[in-house]
């Protein structure tokens, strides 16, 4: 599911943090995504769950900044 994530994050320059495992969709696009300077965070194999805490500290640090975000479910 990683393209229909990636384009929209991509055209809006947005930086982007998954729980997935590095696909070879965002192999392709990784010089892309450099170019913009962006983030694109996939799993980072500290498990168990660390990268679900991690993305959820700061879905919660940019509410209380009153930051807006997207979450693509």
């Amino acid at each position: 599911m990683h393209h229909y994530l990636t384009k929209p994050c991509l055209n809006y320059k947005k930086n982007l943090v998954t729980a997935s495992y590095i696909s070879d969709h965002m192999r392709e696009i990784d010089k892309e995504v450099r170019e913009k300077n962006l983030l694109f965070l996939n799993e980072v194999g500290v498990d168990p769950g660390i990268d679900h805490i991690g993305t959820m500290k700061i879905v919660s640090d940019c509410s209380k900044r009153s930051e807006k975000f997207r979450i693509f479910c």
